[in-house]
């Protein structure tokens, strides 16, 4: 999220030095259903300067076809996820959770105040997890323009 950028800018700085990706969540967190196309794809390219590629995740997985033609015209790739995890609600249960991963999935994970204490467990057991089942772990890369 381009505010939470904004406001940690070492933050952003060390996680893309440590050879992370930073990709595009709008800048506000805005909901693209109950968005114009105008303003959202705007606030997008007001949280660009704090991203290290051109991957974008609609906040919610809301977005309407105007605003993902004019993403993609704009040169985002848009990346949406296999399986969400729910790990922003108090009560999940991480046993089922790691039952529902398989080889190929894309995971959301939040790295808000949500979801904090739930990430410290998730993150943890779905690495190990992969590894054991042989699974590769890797950050989203942008597919390389042809």
């Amino acid at each position: 999220v381009g505010q939470n950028a904004e406001n940690l800018p070492y933050l952003v700085s060390r996680i893309v030095a440590e050879g992370h990706t930073v990709g595009n969540h709008t800048h506000r967190h805005i909901n693209g259903w109950k968005t114009r196309a105008g303003e959202y794809v705007s606030d997008a390219a007001r949280a660009a300067p704090y991203t290290s590629n051109s991957l974008f995740r609609p906040p919610y997985g809301r977005l309407t076809r105007r605003q993902a033609r004019a993403l993609i015209v704009a040169g985002y790739q848009i990346v949406m996820w296999s399986l969400l995890t729910g790990d922003w609600r108090k009560r999940i249960e991480p046993e089922k959770i790691l039952l529902k991963i398989k080889g190929g999935d894309i995971v959301v994970l939040h790295d808000n105040a949500k979801a904090e204490e739930n990430l410290k467990i998730l993150l943890p057991r779905i690495l190990s997890m992969a590894k054991a089942k042989g699974y590769r772990v890797q950050a989203l890369l942008p597919t390389p323009s042809t």
